[in-house]
């Protein structure tokens, strides 16, 4: 990444980096000069001049030649676990800005108290030139005030991603939600479902408090997609138990089922308990559980707090891989998903053995 000017400029070199295109260099440089992507600009450097795309023309070079690529939409995600410190926000803001960088309009949902996406995102809103509001409005005004719901929407660095952020009411939206009739149904029909019709969104992703209340449960029941990150320390491998089965019974009360649910080995450490750990998640969860996993690397919380990817901040990293792959088998799952294959019903797991073993 170079600035020219003020504005962020990626050569073809970084692009193909960035995007992992197995073709060469020159096969940008081709798929440019017959429109199948912008038009670079040309950067005078001494003689001779380098093309360089902008921020705001990567998303279309993802769509033609990127890895990410949502085959039916629109698709309704939520990114959830029961046991906080999992990078769970993390997981949701790569997925959710590398998706935008692959031209899919992308929509987040803050719904963690902590307000740890919402934190990361108005870092990509400050790139834009905008300054960070105390008085923005989120869900509660909205369902609970009369706000329009336009007046909830936020935008970002990148045409492509926008979001709706977390505030201090939404304790107050949870009880809010228990006084009504249909609850568990209000964030579907209120608020996804005309948020797809009016604005066309490609993906909604809900980032989910690390508890179980209404709220939560309202987002559930409105998703397609759960993805679950689960830490690879003994903690969360105790909590995975309560966490399968309050799942479990959700769907049961709810009778709802996911079409894609992925459980992600996440925070993984080279220490033989991680590893353990790590493996019992494979085990127990079998083909619900990610083939790849992602390290603990301070090079994402460097990004977080920048609001950048990892695609646009450290596309030569082994944290970037380590996301690729996630990213890719929730892409492919969900694709496979949308093709027709049957939907996901979650059993409860009985992990007390499996610990001590450990």
């Amino acid at each position: 990444m170079q600035n020219v000017g003020n504005e962020k400029k990626y050569s073809a070199s970084q692009v193909s980096k960035m995007y992992r295109l197995e073709a060469t260099k020159q096969t940008l440089i081709n798929a440019e000069e017959r429109g199948v992507i912008p038009t670079a600009e040309r950067v005078q450097r001494g003689k001779t001049a380098y093309r360089a795309w902008s921020l705001d023309q990567l998303p279309k070079i993802g769509e033609s030649m990127g890895y990410l690529q949502i085959k039916t939409k629109p698709v309704v995600i939520a990114v959830y676990s029961l046991k906080g410190g999992t990078g769970k926000s993390s997981l949701a803001f790569q997925y959710a800005r590398t998706l935008a960088l692959h031209n899919n309009k992308v929509l987040v949902i803050g719904l963690d108290a902590q307000r740890s996406i919402t934190q990361i995102l108005e870092k990509s809103k400050r790139n834009l030139g905008v300054m960070d509001s105390d008085d923005s409005d989120g869900l509660y005004q909205y369902l609970a005030k009369g706000k329009s719901l336009e007046s909830l929407i936020q935008n970002t660095d990148i045409p492509t991603l926008d979001f709706i952020g977390e505030t201090i009411e939404l304790a107050i939206l949870d009880v809010f939600l228990n006084q009504q009739t249909r609850k568990e149904y209000i964030l579907r029909e209120k608020v996804v479902q005309p948020l797809i019709k009016r604005f066309g969104y490609d993906v909604i992703l809900f980032d989910c408090n690390p508890a179980w209340n209404t709220v939560v449960s309202s987002a559930l029941a409105a998703s397609d997609v759960l993805i679950s990150p689960l830490g690879a320390d003994i903690n969360s491998l105790k909590a995975s138990q309560i966490f399968t089965e309050l799942l479990a019974d959700f769907q049961d009360d709810m009778n709802h089922n996911f079409d894609t649910f992925m459980i992600v080995p996440t925070m993984v450490e080279p220490n033989k308990l991680s590893q353990n750990v790590q493996a019992r998640y494979r085990l127990d969860y079998d083909t619900l559980c990610t083939v790849n996993s992602i390290r603990r690397a301070i090079v994402v919380q460097e990004a977080n707090v920048l609001g950048l990817s990892l695609l646009e901040y450290a596309y030569d990293s082994g944290a970037y891989e380590d996301f690729v792959g996630v990213m890719r088998e929730i892409t492919d799952a969900i694709n496979k998903a949308r093709d027709g294959v049957d939907t996901v019903k979650i059993s409860p797991i009985t992990t007390k053995e499996q610990i001590s073993e450990i």
